[in-house]
């Protein structure tokens, strides 16, 4: 009988040798293939994207930030918006609204939202006891009387992640996008200053080089 089929080993051109010669060294030569792929990925990064061009660029997606980007898109301007944050704000962050700010949601139809979810505060108290006196109200304070005109006369108490998601949708109707995990890293002015900006940023995961070029930079 042949030797071949004593051992029971597959022929050099079976199947089993070709998934196994996919699969990659195995056991000792694993860490060596592991060094191999990091290097190509790190060879890949090294390789930056083409710039992204635009007229502004806004660095930070907070209620500024969006707030800018918001209006400039309802003006038909292209600017780009970069934050080195994975998500909106999770947490409550600057939750009071005066009345002036919830005019210009109104003027900008974002308001309903915001009415909607919010909390009106027309006023605050103070109250105090003591170990002689049962608890009992010191004074009250309208925030907005009567003498002072405007349109909302209230604190609105709202989520700042909810206020940014609002101008978030709004720039998506629009078919902008927030670059999230993007982080500003410095700029560089065009030779003669004149021309655009370089705007260089990375991310966060990654650690890739991005180039904005921008007529004007704001953050």
């Amino acid at each position: 009988m042949a030797p071949g089929i004593l051992d029971g080993s597959p022929p050099l051109d079976s199947p089993a040798t070709e998934a196994e010669h996919q699969l990659g060294p195995v056991n000792d030569d694993e860490e060596d293939y592991e060094d191999v792929v990091a290097a190509d990925l790190t060879l890949l990064r090294s390789f930056p994207d083409a710039p992204t061009e635009c007229q502004v660029c806004v660095v930070g997606a907070g209620p500024a930030g969006l707030m800018l980007a918001a209006t400039l898109a309802r003006y038909g301007i292209n600017c780009e918006v970069v934050d080195d944050r994975a998500d909106q704000t999770p947490v409550g962050r600057a939750d009071g609204l005066q009345p002036k700010t919830i005019e210009t949601f109104r003027q900008l139809r974002l308001a309903d939202t915001l009415l909607q979810r919010g909390v009106r505060v027309f006023d605050i108290s103070f109250w105090r006891s003591t170990a002689e006196e049962p608890l009992h109200r010191l004074g009250r304070e309208v925030h907005y009387p009567p003498v002072i005109d405007v349109l909302d006369p209230y604190i609105l108490l709202v989520h700042q992640g909810i206020v940014e998601s609002l101008f978030i949708d709004d720039l998506r109707k629009r078919g902008r996008e927030v670059r999230r995990n993007t982080a500003f890293d410095s700029y560089e002015l065009p030779a003669g200053k004149t021309g655009q900006l370089q705007v260089n940023c990375r991310t966060n995961v990654t650690h890739d080089k991005r180039t904005i070029l921008a007529q004007y930079l704001v953050g």
